[in-house]
């Protein structure tokens, strides 16, 4: 009985330390890892529009619709793109793919792109809402709008917190298994 309330004295802190640890540390790469994501979503916006942009706005120009059909079907075949738009000057959505939630108007997506987390949550998931100009010298046309899902970050992130708890419980078996033992030797050593 007697060893068992020292190994307790021992283990109990521990414990309680290592799930303080784990609860402190879980939403913390949570954080990190939407962070991530949203920076290369930002990134990859960017990409997209700097090369679509002439294409686009040719398009547009030349109010050649079958093209710019064609120019935004192949970007939403993109299994993380869920729908291309462009709004006007007038803040309307002038164009977009069959794809893209009617709940993002060209005023929501602006409030949802200037946000330091520019993720929206709708009835089917999160995504992430990506503004860019499409401009050609001082020529504008307006905005493109590209809606990217985000369930693939939140199964990615669902990993992510199995895997650091699974790891927390490794360690605190680990650290807890050598405080027991180094407890029993040094026990050993003080009753000889």
């Amino acid at each position: 009985m007697n060893t068992f309330r020292l190994q307790f004295r021992f283990l109990a802190p521990l414990f309680l330390v290592i799930a303080l640890t784990a609860y402190l540390t879980v939403p913390l790469v949570d954080k990190l890892s939407l962070r991530w994501t949203v920076r290369d979503l930002n990134s990859r916006s960017q990409l997209i529009t700097n090369t679509i942009s002439e294409n686009v706005f040719d398009a547009v120009t030349s109010l050649d619709k079958p093209r710019l059909d064609a120019i935004f079907s192949r970007l939403i075949m993109d299994e993380r793109v869920l729908g291309v738009g462009i709004c006007d000057h007038e803040h309307q959505l002038s164009e977009k793919t069959a794809g893209f939630p009617d709940s993002i108007t060209c005023s929501v997506a602006d409030e949802v792109a200037n946000k330091s987390s520019p993720t929206l949550k709708l009835p089917r998931g999160s995504v992430h809402i990506a503004v860019e100009p499409l401009n050609r010298g001082a020529l504008s046309l307006g905005e493109l709008i590209l809606v990217h899902d985000l369930s693939y970050a939140e199964t990615r992130g669902e990993d992510t917190r199995r895997y650091l708890i699974l790891f927390f419980v490794i360690l605190g078996s680990v650290i807890a298994l050598i405080t027991v033992v180094t407890a029993h030797l040094s026990l050993r050593g003080w009753v000889t």
